[in-house]
């Protein structure tokens, strides 16, 4: 009997899960390679985060961690260098020689976050449609 308690206690059964879903847009067109941040309203100290990969994202939460929560967006690319900053002869070596990586999502779906999501037992699909 203890033997079996303690299989179950180790093995996870009995917690509940939510699986939270959707998409994600840029401008029109899915958001390619970001990640989404939801974190507790109740409990700044509790974040999930998972890829947004072609526009869709499903991330696993415990079902005892519902209510409001903030919801941050990201993602980079990388820019070409400036005329200039790097020769043709280093860009023909190598294509991506002085090529850097941007935010390019506004900081209103970000570090500046007003995005919410109220995440509940019948409520676990959300699709946010960002802008410039």
């Amino acid at each position: 009997m203890i033997l079996l308690a303690s299989f179950l206690a180790f093995s996870g059964c009995g917690e509940k899960r939510l699986t939270l879903s959707g998409n994600v847009s840029f401008d029109g067109a899915p958001l390619n390679n970001g990640g989404i941040v939801f974190v507790s309203k109740d409990n700044p100290q509790t974040e999930f985060k998972e890829k947004i990969i072609d526009g869709k994202y499903t991330i696993s939460i415990p079902a005892v961690t519902t209510g409001n929560m903030l919801v941050r967006i990201y993602a980079t690319r990388l820019e070409k260098p400036k005329d200039g900053a790097v020769s043709e002869a280093e860009l023909k070596l190598n294509p991506s020689t002085g090529m850097t990586t941007i935010m390019y999502i506004p900081k209103r779906y970000n570090t500046e976050s007003t995005l919410t999501a109220d995440v509940s037992p019948t409520a676990t699909v959300f699709d946010f449609q960002l802008e410039k």
